[in-house]
């Protein structure tokens, strides 16, 4: 369950990411929260079934580089008390200090950039990520599944972010004989591209 937390926190980057459409006007600022997209977390447990899992509260902030207006520079942050999954005691167990230790480390960080890669729709996301006070680089595939006008301006985007981490990687080794160290962390996000928001 820890190394869900990772995950979620990873799929929050990439989304940020995939916010940026490649033409945009420079310094242009995109928010995200909670309210506009889904970060979830996939852990295999005893090498049987997945688990999914999510985080309720989060923000991400992208910034279009000046003159660079396919490529920002992107910050993340989770509160890791705010990881929720559909299993008994699951939720308080990943606040716990063998996995988040939500009570001494409260918010997890991101810290990159999104950069163009390949094909058109896909960017590479890639960075520092903090938890519970360690930091490890990390790289993630975000994608524009799709986008169309909206009615009211600007295009409406679908997004999506995927990646894997390491659990043990941050410190979370508790339960390794029934939680694989390995985690499956995905993103995806309706946002309308045109206007971004200042500041």
């Amino acid at each position: 369950m820890f190394s869900e937390w990772f995950g979620r926190r990873a799929a929050i980057a990439a989304a940020a990411a995939l916010v940026l459409p490649r033409g945009a006007r420079a310094q242009a600022v995109y928010a995200i929260d909670n309210t506009q997209g889904r970060l979830e977390f996939i852990a295999r447990h005893r090498g049987i079934f997945n688990s999914t899992g999510q985080f309720d509260r989060f923000q991400v902030r992208a910034t279009l580089l000046p003159g660079q207006t396919d490529r920002a520079n992107i910050t993340v942050e989770v509160e890791t008390a705010s990881a929720a999954i559909a299993y008994p005691g699951g939720a308080a167990l990943l606040r716990s200090a063998p996995f988040f230790d939500a009570e001494r480390f409260p918010t997890a960080r991101f810290t990159g950039q999104v950069a163009p890669s390949g094909p058109p729709d896909r960017y590479a996301i890639t960075g520092n990520l903090e938890v519970r006070g360690i930091t490890r680089p990390v790289t993630l595939e975000g994608r524009i599944v799709s986008r169309r006008p909206n009615p009211g301006g600007g295009e409406v985007a679908e997004i999506t972010a995927n990646g894997e981490i390491r659990r043990s990687e941050f410190g979370m080794v508790a339960e390794q004989s029934v939680i694989s160290d390995v985690i499956r962390i995905g993103f995806s996000v309706r946002l309308i591209l045109g206007a971004p928001r200042a500041g």
